[in-house]
């Protein structure tokens, strides 16, 4: 027998003008049998003679930004193969060599800002995917430009609006918001943005006090109010994050709550949570039917969007349509492994699905995020009484879930393998996959 997948229903500077500093040119010194005294007319004459001249080693200048906000990072300032930039408040955009990425280890560059609001790790990598957008004939005299605006009050507030009225949930801004551009330009002013990335971006937000909620984490916001939950692991006073691309960011709290779960439902918390960070979905902007059974395109649904899943592949399954909302889902999760039809060519995607199928999905897309799961021991599971009952290809998964801590059975200890799940149940097994 065969594994399933899940799906939930879509819902309703110009180079720096930076001064070069300015030395006080030193005699050049000639071979003569004996030093010379110069005589000066009003310093101290030092009449020492210099056993050896030298030439005084140039201090390397820091990155100092312009009047205009621009910071040039000069060849010189990446010769150690790190590099970090603390920017002013009125900073702008920070230039670098065309060829940076061969003078940085590969953790790359660092980018702190003002007051330790943000802070960017790019790496090396990331550095020359942009460097390969430069012409050989430009080479001498393109640079990189990192550019960072930090939207005004009322823009981010404004765009948090526009986000609550797209998501139908309470937006709030708890931090800053940025837009970041990555861009490689030539001297005669053409442009190649970077808009996705091979490797992540490190995004730092300095994280303000809360009132112990869990809602918020680092948010992409589109111009048209769309969010993304991009993640949000805390630790120190700091939110930190991995960006695929730059646009606008910010640590953002959104509260979203629906008519049918009550505060004191036992999943109310969890489906807040999950719900804030675009986990799961509501069936409507209003509803989430926590008591409702879920099919197995539902799930398979769940798992895409949490695990933001992106390749697919044609399936065999001659019961999923190319037009029905849930093929896109079910060709990514087929690609990624986590179904394989109840046969090779049904897949059954409104059929409702067991306890027992959820978890063998549900530890496939475990091992996505952390790597294959260990084998259970010959005690996992013994918690269940009636473990007897459960499929035999299902067995390894549903102890190694148990032995994880992903699952617990219903009452009397019983786990109830051909039981029915809810939508309430299956938001529980993605809490405990993605945030527990």
């Amino acid at each position: 027998t065969t594994e399933p997948p899940t799906t939930e229903p879509p819902t309703t500077e110009p180079p720096t003008t930076e001064p070069p500093a300015t030395q006080t040119p030193t005699p050049t010194a000639k071979p003569t049998p004996a030093p010379e005294e110069t005589p000066t007319p009003s310093a101290t004459p030092t009449p020492k003679p210099t056993a050896t001249p030298t030439t005084a080693p140039t201090a390397t200048p820091a990155p100092t930004a312009s009047p205009s906000g621009i910071i040039v990072v000069k060849p010189e300032q990446l010769a150690s193969g790190t590099a970090a930039v603390q920017v002013a408040s009125d900073t702008t955009e920070i230039r670098l060599p065309a060829d940076s990425s061969s003078k940085l280890k590969a953790e790359g560059l660092t980018i702190e800002g003002a007051g330790h609001a943000f802070e960017l790790v790019i790496p090396a990598e990331l550095l020359k995917q942009l460097e390969s957008k430069i012409k050989a004939s430009d080479s001498q005299t393109a640079y990189l430009s990192l550019k960072m605006n930090k939207l005004s009050g009322s823009e981010a507030a404004a765009l948090a609006a526009k986000a609550g009225v797209n998501s139908a949930a309470d937006v709030k801004a708890l931090s800053d918001m940025y837009e970041f551009t990555l861009s490689a330009w030539t001297a005669n002013g053409e442009a190649a943005v970077l808009s996705s990335f091979n490797v992540p971006v490190t995004l730092r937000f300095k994280l303000p006090a809360t009132d112990g909620s869990k809602l918020y984490g680092i948010y992409y916001v589109a111009d048209d109010g769309r969010l993304e939950y991009i993640g949000g692991k805390t630790e120190n006073g700091e939110i930190t994050a991995q960006i695929k691309h730059f646009s606008k960011y910010a640590v953002l709290e959104v509260k979203k709550s629906f008519a049918d779960v009550a505060p004191s439902y036992w999943a109310h918390d969890l489906i807040a949570e999950l719900a804030a960070k675009g986990i799961v979905k509501g069936t409507s902007s209003s509803a989430f039917e926590p008591k409702r059974s879920i099919t197995r395109a539902e799930f398979a649904s769940l798992l895409v969007n949490a695990l933001k899943l992106e390749a697919t592949k044609e399936t065999a399954f001659k019961d999923v349509s190319s037009s029905a909302w849930y093929a896109d889902a079910v060709g990514k999760a087929y690609a990624a492994g986590i179904i394989s039809g109840r046969s090779a060519a049904v897949f059954d995607p409104n059929g409702l699905i067991t306890r027992e199928e959820m978890v063998s999905m549900l530890i496939k897309a475990y091992e996505i995020l952390h790597g294959a799961a260990a084998a259970p021991s010959p005690q996992a599971g013994a918690e269940f009484t009636d473990l007897a009952k459960v499929a035999p290809w299902a067995v390894i998964p549903v102890k190694q879930a148990a032995s994880l801590g992903l699952i617990q059975g219903r009452s009397s200890g019983q786990f109830v393998p051909k039981g029915i799940s809810t939508r309430a149940e299956a938001a529980q097994l993605l809490y405990n996959l993605m945030l527990k």
